[in-house]
């Protein structure tokens, strides 16, 4: 089987020692039990922590660092790869609809725009909080800006706010993602047609 630890970082030294002799011998005895059983599980372990600075504190085993740390995936942060911010989103959305039983049907172009600007500095829980905000506040068939978290919106229109991306870059990934479709690019980019029309041609790129 697989076992799937989370925030393996914050796992007690104790704790840790277990683990190391678990995945070493494949034995382990069950809380208030004297038996062993045997084991092949295999560890996929995740962490937002930087592990070798926890294992210069002491709070980490490197011999456990060294035995987990066979294919490394590192993920990175949602402000750096915007363009899934659309699909996490729909998948949030779908979500909040079977459990909040409430009849919204989409996301604002332009509340979409506010979401792809913002650092969102808690990557993917905090995308996933500010859409359940935006149900509370939704009560119509559609999210708009006004129903996102008052620090997302704050983030978004900040004048000296850092972008993972410039402007170019985030119109043309726009236009792939639809395929040269400038209506439906401009709608998600949350601006009007003529005006992504006019950036493309101060920005030099091919309509």
């Amino acid at each position: 089987g697989t076992l799937l630890l989370d925030e393996i970082s914050e796992m007690d030294i104790a704790l840790q020692v277990k683990l190391l002799r678990v995945l070493n011998n494949g034995e382990y005895q069950p809380l208030g039990s004297t038996r062993t059983y045997h084991t092949d599980a295999r560890i996929i372990a995740a962490t937002n922590a930087d592990l070798e600075t926890a294992i210069a504190d002491g709070t980490f085993r490197r011999d456990l660092y060294y035995r987990i740390n066979v294919v490394n995936i590192a993920i990175p942060p949602l402000r750096d790869r915007p363009e899934d911010i659309p699909l996490l989103v729909d998948h949030f959305m779908n979500h909040c609809r079977r459990h909040a039983g409430k009849p919204i049907k989409r996301m604002a172009p332009e509340a979409l725009a506010m979401l792809r600007r913002s650092p969102l500095p808690g990557n993917v829980r905090e995308l996933e909080n500010a859409i359940e905000h935006a149900f509370v506040m939704c009560h119509g068939p559609e999210i708009l800006p006004e129903h996102l978290p008052p620090h997302i919106k704050q983030e978004s229109h900040h004048p000296g706010q850092p972008t993972a991306l410039s402007e170019r870059d985030m119109i043309l990934q726009a236009l792939e993602r639809y395929h040269g479709n400038r209506s439906r690019a401009a709608a998600e980019l949350g601006m009007h047609r003529s005006t992504l029309w006019r950036k493309m041609k101060t920005l030099e790129i091919a309509s």
